[in-house]
């Protein structure tokens, strides 16, 4: 889909904005006439553009212009962007914007020997300046709080998955175990109850209820059945 005709009106003036910051603020050396001509493509757009200017961007814009034309010493201009910027700031607060803009003010009149308010935006921009950083060192904090927060939640769920693994584990280790050590019971249970047939298929041979001299049966004479047989037939003879 295509983008509206506005955004990227707003996205191109940005961008020209966005260059001029850089050649006053990022970099070293700082580079006022790149800057400027920047400003100017900007403010041609401004103009060409009316109604078409995210109140967002043409404040956070005019803030650029007033640090612009005091970096050039254009003080008058300056001081009537900076201006705007604090009027148009009511209907759209941004304290970032309103504390550069401050500044720039506390500047342009201190040059242009309005002692009284320089030091008015002077007092205004350094109390706003306080609030803001008191304000990230709180909201840096609390990120730092809610990181470690779920660092901690995070690191008590996997060692909480790891003791289930390793419990889980050492379960199915003993249930092997218990299923091998039956297996093994089975089997040798199994084996020694045919050793046990095996034995008693060897030695259980027929009892004789007695013979024609009345000999006695093998349980009454204790001896072992061979020895029996054979004393019996000697007493025949």
């Amino acid at each position: 889909s295509r983008m509206p005709s506005n955004y990227k009106f707003n996205a191109i003036l940005y961008g020209h904005r966005d260059l001029a910051d850089y050649y006053l603020n990022i970099r070293k050396p700082s580079d006022p006439k790149k800057a400027e001509k920047e400003i100017e493509i900007a403010l041609k757009l401004n103009e060409q553009g009316e109604g078409k200017v995210m109140i967002a961007n043409k404040l956070t814009f005019l803030a650029t212009l007033a640090q612009s034309f005091y970096s050039q010493r254009i003080y008058d201009k300056a001081i009537r962007f900076g201006q705007q910027g604090l009027s148009l700031e009511v209907s759209s607060p941004s304290p970032y914007d309103r504390v550069s803009i401050y500044e720039t003010l506390a500047k342009s009149y201190l040059a242009t020997n309005s002692k009284e308010a320089s030091a008015q935006y002077m007092n205004l921009y350094t109390t706003l300046k306080d609030s803001l950083q008191a304000s990230e060192k709180i909201q840096a904090s609390a990120t730092v709080k809610q990181l470690l927060a779920s660092e901690n939640k995070a690191h008590s769920q996997k060692t909480g998955i790891l003791i289930k693994w390793a419990v889980s584990s050492i379960l199915a280790i003993l249930l092997l175990a218990f299923i091998f050590w039956k297996i093994k019971s089975s089997r040798l249970r199994k084996k020694y109850e045919r050793l046990i047939a095996q034995l008693q298929e060897g030695h259980a041979l027929p009892a004789r209820n007695g013979s024609a001299s009345g000999g006695l049966p093998p349980a009454q004479t204790g001896r072992p059945i061979a020895i029996i047989a054979i004393d019996t037939d000697l007493n025949t003879k």
